[in-house]
């Protein structure tokens, strides 16, 4: 089953709410990761791979709320 098997064309106001969260915890995972070259210690480079880990998992916890509907 795709994605979008099943769906309206029209998006609910909290599916768009939902997809517009995931995507901007993509955007704070990729900051994360972007910082990463620049970390002053293995200690702060360690801290940002989790924390983009940790972003990650929002966004695809999201995603599936949303794909669950």
């Amino acid at each position: 089953m795709t994605f979008f098997e099943g769906r309206t064309t029209e998006m609910r106001a909290e599916d768009y709410e939902a997809l517009n969260k995931a995507a901007a915890y993509r955007r704070h995972a990729r900051a994360c990761h972007t910082l990463v070259p620049h970390a002053q210690n293995e200690n702060q480079r360690q801290q940002l791979l989790v924390m983009a880990e940790t972003w990650e998992a929002l966004a695809l916890e999201r995603e599936t709320l949303f794909s669950a509907d």
